[in-house]
């Protein structure tokens, strides 16, 4: 395999980074110590307190690396350097697409109270709605709810993909490329 450019980011199996490498953990390193790095990255990653000392690396812990710029279909444009999206998310009902639901109903008697699995039927009891017309309104005690919410509220959910745990690992001890 080639020697590795500085600046190059790998990814690596162990539980260790191999000489002249570092991992990509957010971490603050030295510029002297790591100069011809820091030439390539700067503060690309993030500043620090002392930023003519040390600089940042980037951090690819809970991040998938995602090409910058622009391009076709792109609604946001990743900039170099920045991190973007979110391990949970809360949809409004603007984001949801329209839908329907299919209703089963029938105008005959029901039998029993609550049958499962069973369709709408007129009440053997209390009637659970008017029979105006056109506009038929159910009565609040028709729809009851069972797990959900139907009240437009919005509960952020998990929205990871499927991932393994890995090291990125980012060189300082290899071919160093001059700026064009």
């Amino acid at each position: 395999m080639a020697d590795p450019f500085i600046g190059e980011i790998r990814i690596f199996a162990g539980n260790f980074a191999p000489y002249g490498w570092l991992f990509c953990q957010g971490q603050e390193v030295g510029v002297n110590q790591y100069t011809a790095l820091y030439s390539i990255v700067g503060t690309l990653y993030g500043t620090t307190a002392n930023p003519t000392q040390t600089f940042k690396l980037p951090d690819l812990r809970g991040y998938a690396p995602l090409g910058w710029g622009n391009g076709p279909g792109l609604t946001q444009h990743p900039i170099l350097g920045q991190t973007t999206g979110s391990a949970t998310v809360a949809l409004s009902s603007s984001q949801m697409p329209n839908h329907n639901h299919t209703v089963q109903c029938t105008t005959n008697a029901g039998t029993v109270s609550s049958p499962a699995n069973g369709i709408w039927a007129k009440s053997i009891g209390t009637a659970l709605y008017s029979v105006r017309t056109p506009d038929t309104q159910m009565a609040a005690q028709a729809l009851q709810t069972s797990g959900g919410n139907t009240d437009g509220s919005v509960a952020a959910h998990n929205n990871m993909q499927p991932y393994l745990g890995i090291n990125f690992i980012i060189n300082y001890d290899g071919t160093y490329l001059p700026r064009p």
